[in-house]
């Protein structure tokens, strides 16, 4: 399959989709290969152990045979000098072979005794890896289990797993690479002890150890990779776009979280940062403020500013009394220990998978990693819907449950405004407003809202974790859905709304112009590489027509050595008709010739034809699309949603096209096909000539991307 191919799923989750469960999957790699390395290597050892034995057994008989010959070959006592009769002539043959093949049975012998321990090494390497599978897989499972009891079981478990799975994917990969090593060098040695060893034979015993080090180098760097990942205890910092505010800044804000820490019993943040994007969150994960690169530490509060002036004070103290009581009780240590460990130790199994080889060593590891992942994510997803509802509650503690409940709805029912008019923004940086948030407010004003019961099954944003539906959490608190709370969501922003941000910052304005200030520049620098990284693959075609011709011509030398060997072996007939036995059946002859010739004659027409078929191209290429003689219409390259080229008894292009895309009609049955339902277009041919399969797909997939950028740059132009 060719490197173009867009049509393949995900790596991480392919082994879903296949036809077998992942459970089985997974016991097949951790379980069942070790267990059949381990029977290779008993039988190696069994092999093994025959041939030392039968060099030992010679080694220790060959100086006894050596000492007899010696015997026979000396002179008779009494005999004329000078004398040899037959038996001691062969004695003394006997003796010079004996002596000659003495170092070879001492050289061989040491290699023989060697080669038990070699398969041992392949049995004790897969016994390490099934133990170290086997622990793995119990200990995650029965772990995952306990952590959906008890939340302090997902905490001590969770670091319990993280501390022992990198020995035990290392103890695999270790013990799979001395597995490898071993049994390659086995069966190389054992091509030493063939009879008449051929250069063949060495060149393979060669390839075979060399491969093994291969294998062995590449996971033994995993390992050391691994070591590496798992050692780093602190976690990556969250990246977020936003300011610092001090209480110099804001004082209104901060004496307002202070207040309501303080009645809810919880912990206040050290740092408060606004935003334009995002959602509300806190975290005591490092946090990474851009475009500063200032790295926050502690108990972090975000704040996103577009939603100021949008949302009434009983709903805002709703929305930071949920965030500050994840600083409350447990879920202080919940976010402490537990949720940046998890989402580090997932980051890291996802760069082993992305670093992986394509050598069966690494992927018994990645397996086993990723069950230990996805046992806790029930629990994870259990304690974080807790968490959520738990928040909730205390969080409607001084506001009241109708704000709250108000709270969820009105930030799913603003979000659609916010993010129009940040893409706009986005999108016209260079003649956008200074200040986005008072933009956002106009925009809010003149367009409105939608309806707040389309939003009910909508799930607040966060950086980090996941929430449950808005619906959820409001029938948790005891709120009813009705109308006044539809409409309460809906409403359009008063007064109140926007002097609330007023009230809370010494100077609102400025810092709405600093931070859309920040967000534009970020937004030009942007589109200025998208521009240039969309012209830089437009121009990586030639605006020139391409045609891509048919390899008829191997083909066509195929046929003309078949001709010539048929031709050939029809001069044999003639010639040598009665050496071969035939000369006295003329009718043999001619059905032979007969046979000869017609095989000529079709072979010369094929020939000819695929070469009078290769001087007409088959795809005629355009930046704006392709033709072919298969089929009646052309096709736009923006049709296509995905390809694939695969080589086989032909060359095949899988074209997947889009579903408002027009179907094209194949002219020719035998070189194009589609499929409706799947609209799939399939073209078969017997090779691009000049073109190997890689860099004919490169090839298609150079136009695909040259039409979607000249599309973009096109929408770009427009707007």
């Amino acid at each position: 399959m060719a490197k173009g191919d867009r049509m393949q799923a995900n790596a991480e989750a392919g082994h879903r989709r296949r036809g077998y469960p992942p459970a089985l999957g997974l016991i097949a790699w951790v379980v069942l290969l070790p267990l059949c390395l381990i029977g290779l290597g008993l039988w190696e050892q069994q092999r093994g152990a025959e041939t030392a034995s039968e060099y030992s057994q010679l080694k220790a008989t060959l100086p006894t045979a050596i000492e007899r010959a010696r015997q026979a070959a000396a002179p008779k006592p009494g005999s004329r000098p000078g004398f040899v009769d037959a038996p001691m002539l062969s004695a003394r043959l006997d003796l010079k072979r004996f002596e000659e093949a003495l170092p070879s049975v001492n050289r061989d012998e040491a290699i023989a005794r060697a080669r038990p321990a070699m398969a041992w090494a392949v049995v004790l390497g897969a016994a390490l890896a099934l133990v170290a599978g086997l622990v793995g897989l119990v200990l995650s499972t029965c772990a995952g289990i306990a952590a959906r009891r008890s939340r302090d079981w997902l905490v001590w478990g969770f670091a319990a797993i993280r501390g022992l799975l990198p020995f035990l994917l290392g103890f695999q990969l270790l013990g799979l690479a001395v597995c490898a090593l071993a049994a390659t060098a086995f069966e190389a040695s054992g091509l030493w002890f063939m009879d008449h060893l051929s250069g063949n034979a060495i060149k393979l015993a060669g390839a075979g150890i060399i491969l093994a080090g291969i294998a062995a180098y590449g996971a033994l760097l995993a390992v050391r990779g691994l070591r590496q990942v798992f050692a780093l205890q602190t976690p990556d910092p969250i990246d977020v776009n936003g300011r610092l505010v001090t209480q110099a800044e804001a004082p209104g804000l901060w004496r307002f979280v202070r207040e309501l820490a303080r009645r809810q019993d919880s912990l206040a943040p050290d740092v408060i940062a606004v935003g334009l994007t995002e959602g509300f969150f806190v975290t005591e994960a490092p946090v990474r403020l851009l475009p500063e690169d200032r790295l926050l530490e502690g108990r972090t509060l975000y704040l996103p500013a577009p939603f100021f002036g949008l949302l009434d004070g009983r709903e805002f103290a709703a929305i930071i009394g949920h965030e500050l009581a994840h600083f409350s009780g447990q879920d202080t240590v919940y976010s402490r220990r537990f949720s940046p460990i998890y989402r580090g130790l997932r980051r890291a199994m996802m760069a082993l998978q992305r670093d992986k080889t394509d050598t069966f060593i690494l992927f018994p590891a990645v397996r086993l990693g990723f069950h230990a992942l996805e046992t806790f994510d029930a629990a994870v997803g259990r304690w974080s819907r807790l968490r959520e509802l738990e928040a909730d509650r205390l969080g409607a503690t001084v506001p009241g449950v109708d704000a709250a409940a108000s709270a969820l709805l009105r930030t799913s029912v603003v979000a659609p405004v916010i993010g129009a008019g940040l893409q706009q923004a986005f999108e016209g940086a260079a003649q956008a407003h200074p200040d986005i948030v008072a933009e956002i407010g106009r925009l809010a004003d003149a367009r409105g809202f939608g309806e707040a019961s389309a939003h009910l099954d909508d799930r607040q944003p966060h950086p980090t974790d996941s929430h449950p539906p808005d619906r959820m959490r409001i029938e948790a608190l005891g709120v009813t859905v009705d109308g006044t709370l539809l409409a309460h969501a809906s409403r359009q922003p008063g007064q109140a709304e926007r002097d609330l941000p007023v009230s809370f910052f010494a100077d609102w304005p400025r810092l709405c112009r600093q931070l859309s200030s920040a967000f534009l520049v970020n937004a030009e620098r942007h589109l200025a590489a998208e521009t240039a990284f969309l012209k830089e693959t437009a121009a990586a075609i030639s605006t020139e027509t391409t045609q891509l011709h048919e390899n008829g011509r191997v083909i066509a030398w195929t046929m003309g050595a078949l001709i010539v060997i048929m031709a050939a072996f029809g001069a044999c007939i003639v010639l040598f008709a009665r050496q071969i036995g035939i000369g006295h059946d003329p009718n043999a002859q001619a059905i032979i010739l007969a046979v000869l010739a017609a095989i000529i004659v079709l072979a010369a027409l094929y020939g000819w034809w695929m070469l009078r078929r290769s001087t007409s191209p088959f795809l005629t290429l355009t930046p704006d699309g392709f033709a072919s003689p298969y089929l009646r219409d052309p096709v736009a390259w923006t049709d296509i949603e995905a390809y694939r080229v695969t080589a086989g008894r032909s060359l095949t292009l899988a074209l997947k096209l889009l579903d408002e895309a027009p179907l094209p009609v194949p002219a020719a049955r035998l070189r194009a096909s589609l499929d409706r339902r799947r609209r799939i277009l399939s073209l078969n041919t017997m090779g691009a000539r000049g073109l190997k399969a890689q860099a004919y797909a490169d090839m298609i997939g150079r136009y695909i991307d040259a039409a979607r950028a000249r599309a973009a740059l096109m929408e770009k132009g427009g707007r």
